[in-house]
């Protein structure tokens, strides 16, 4: 007999529980919990025995369709005995390209029998992945040899037929700044510890098997295989760098690792620094902390830079040789606990067998910008720790989430296919959508950089962690936005429709540039221009493109994003009666002639990011002024002159201080 304890989803509030234990009964009958369409809430520990009386209930907790299983931040988080927890999850790839995935589970016994020690264990491919066969078994996949997959028929009789996985294609990465990060999983059980991710490539082929009729979804249509993750449910604190440790500014590719839904806004922001508002980039003014709103009792620790960054790849190539991979990475930035939080997506390109970039190999296909702010079960992501990394850092149970996996709940499994539940309480419907838009800048024809330029009152200028997110394997030919000196595809600032923002962009050769600017999101402006800064001409984008033809070069800091024309005050001409702007190299100074003697409100003097380098106020009319440019990094500067009736010119000027 089975003692079925079923949870159903009409029970609309869900269940909570302070503690579970859920055991065979005294007379050995199979006990099991089938949750459907619904959150399970244990306060503390699950403790769950395996049921050996009938493999057809040999799990102790089914979740099925949307239903997740949340626990508390309090009391024992420790989850214990041999018994399994079963949760579906579908790949989204065919046998030539990789999923991106974690494990929600980990092994219960060892390889001789043993049940580990209470807590979070490893994860491994043979013990925990399973295929639906169905709604209560699962038949374990095969790990064979060489490199293509068999996608099996779980509902052949009276055989049926094994899903089968290449063991070669499994491999994480527990820190690295390259290619050779990635180390080979293989089929040993107990070598990826719980957190972190891994990649395993998807199959090909179609398994018409339906677990669940209620359901009606097929095990493998032609391009999704579904898995059962079978194992003890993940839970509390798991620290990730406590086995393998991460080298500071390294990367580390990781992943949700519940049976729930992951608020990966509060993940990121907790695990990120506290920036510094610095609104005129000057050096004298003191800098004002940037807040959060919406965040509760968060404390932020400057572990990660707080971007989230997602392995995306052309599905069409149909190779398992790296030179062939069409690739990038998608970026997502949380911004504030209050917000959706902002994505882009990626630019595939082509890389050679050392995992570098290949000069030229755009191929024109781009990603999708993924809803982000909730991940789904099993999803894995890359992030950058930064210097003052301590060790590690951890996954915690309040940064779990219920969210249903839909494309309108910013949950989603690595390509788009409610009642929200946090101990945070972040309310899903109230979140706020970053204002913004989309810059495209098409290069040579061929293919597109798509940058994300959000408005936040709660941030800088500068580089702010969990705002901006940094440019990943930039190409021979590439744009960005500017700022700190280096490249960002998501920039994240306070709207002033004054503001200059400064744009990267490299050549390697002559090609034509095109700008445009679309996908306005909860921002409504009627201007948008590409300033060059060399001929002083706007060109309007709003919807609209620009296209130049450039030679070969760096043109960083010529061209500007901007939302109005500065108005035109025959400067030129004033300032050709008034003024003699002059970079003197041989005598490091900057020079300015001024025979008229007028009184200068300022003289200030910018690099190619914005920064104010030089800031002199109210200055006496005199007939020559020399401003010392002896500690300036060799660049283009445009010096600003403001008179004392508010009339402003700028000049460029290059400073070169080798002699």
């Amino acid at each position: 007999m089975k003692c079925i304890i079923t949870i159903l989803s009409i029970l609309i509030s869900g269940v909570s529980l302070a503690q579970l234990s859920v055991k065979p009964t005294n007379t050995g009958d199979d006990t099991f919990i089938y949750v459907i369409d619904e959150i399970l809430y244990v306060k503390e520990d699950v403790n769950l025995t395996k049921n050996v009386n009938d493999t057809l209930t040999e799990a102790s907790i089914y979740l099925r369709r949307e239903a997740q299983l949340i626990q508390g931040d309090g009391g024992d988080q420790l989850n214990k005995g041999d018994g399994l927890l079963s949760v579906y999850q579908e790949g989204t790839t065919n046998q030539w390209d990789y999923n991106n995935w974690t494990s929600p589970v980990s092994v219960a016994v060892n390889s001789s029998g043993v049940t580990l020690a209470d807590g979070n264990a490893t994860f491994g491919p043979s013990s925990t992945l399973f295929t639906p066969v169905d709604k209560t078994y699962s038949s374990p996949v095969k790990l064979i040899g060489g490199y293509e997959s068999s996608v099996g028929d779980a509902s052949a009789t009276p055989d049926p037929e094994p899903l089968s996985l290449p063991s070669y294609w499994f491999f994480y990465y527990p820190t690295g700044d390259d290619y050779l990060g990635w180390q080979q999983v293989g089929g040993d059980d107990y070598t990826i510890p719980a957190g972190y991710g891994f990649t395993m490539k998807g199959v090909t082929g179609a398994d018409p098997t339906v677990s669940d009729a209620g359901e009606g979804v097929v095990n493998n249509s032609g391009s999704a295989q579904r898995f059962d993750f079978r194992g003890r449910p993940n839970s509390g604190t798991i620290e990730i760098g406590s086995i393998t440790p991460i080298t500071p500014g390294h990367s580390v590719f990781i992943g949700n690792p519940y049976p729930s839904a992951l608020d990966l806004s509060y993940f990121l922001l907790e695990h990120s620094v506290n920036s510094d508002i610095d609104d005129d980039n000057d050096p004298d003014t003191p800098d004002v902390p940037v807040t959060l709103t919406s965040c509760g009792s968060i404390t932020r620790k400057d572990n990660t830079t707080g971007i989230a960054y997602f392995y995306d790849s052309d599905p069409s190539v149909q190779s398992h040789f790296l030179v062939d991979y069409q690739a990038g990475y998608e970026a997502f930035a949380p911004v504030d606990c209050g917000t959706t939080g902002m994505s882009v997506g990626a630019t595939f390109i082509m890389y050679t067998n050392d995992g570098e970039p290949i000069a030229n190999s755009e191929t024109g296909v781009e990603g999708d910008a993924r809803d982000r702010r909730y991940l789904p079960i099993a999803q894995g992501f890359f992030v950058e720790t930064t210097s003052n990394l301590d060790n590690s850092f951890t996954f915690e149970n309040r940064h779990r989430a219920y969210i249903p996996e839909t494309a309108s709940s910013n949950s989603t499994f690595h390509r788009n296919t409610s009642e929200n539940i946090t101990t945070e309480n972040f309310d899903e419907d109230e979140l706020i959508v970053i204002p913004k838009l989309k810059l495209n800048i098409e290069l040579n024809h061929a293919y597109n950089r798509q940058i994300s330029i959000g408005f936040w009152h709660n941030s800088s200028r500068g580089v702010d962690y969990a705002m901006d997110a940094r440019l990943r394997n930039s190409l021979a030919s590439d744009a960005a936005i500017l700022n700190n000196n280096d490249k960002y595809y998501i920039d994240v600032r306070p709207f002033d429709v004054t503001e200059e923002i400064p744009l990267s962009l490299v050549l390697d050769s002559q090609m034509d540039v095109k700008f445009t600017a679309t996908s306005f999101e909860n921002f409504n402006t009627e201007n948008v221009y590409i300033l060059d800064s060399e001929t002083g001409v706007y060109y309007d984008i709003n919807y609209n493109s620009w296209t130049t033809t450039l030679q070969a070069g760096n043109y960083d800091g010529r061209f500007f994003l901007t939302f109005q024309e500065q108005e035109v005050l025959d400067t030129k001409d004033f300032a050709a009666e008034n003024f003699d702007v002059f970079q003197n190299n041989s005598a490091s100074q900057l020079e300015i002639r001024n025979p008229n003697a007028l009184d200068l409100k300022s003289v200030a003097l910018y690099d190619i990011t914005g920064k104010k380098v030089i800031n002199e106020q109210n200055l006496e009319g005199q007939s020559v002024y020399t401003f010392s440019t002896r500690n300036l990094q060799e660049a283009i500067y445009v010096v600003n002159i403001t008179t004392s009736d508010n009339i402003t010119f700028s000049k460029k000027i290059t400073v070169s201080n080798n002699r």
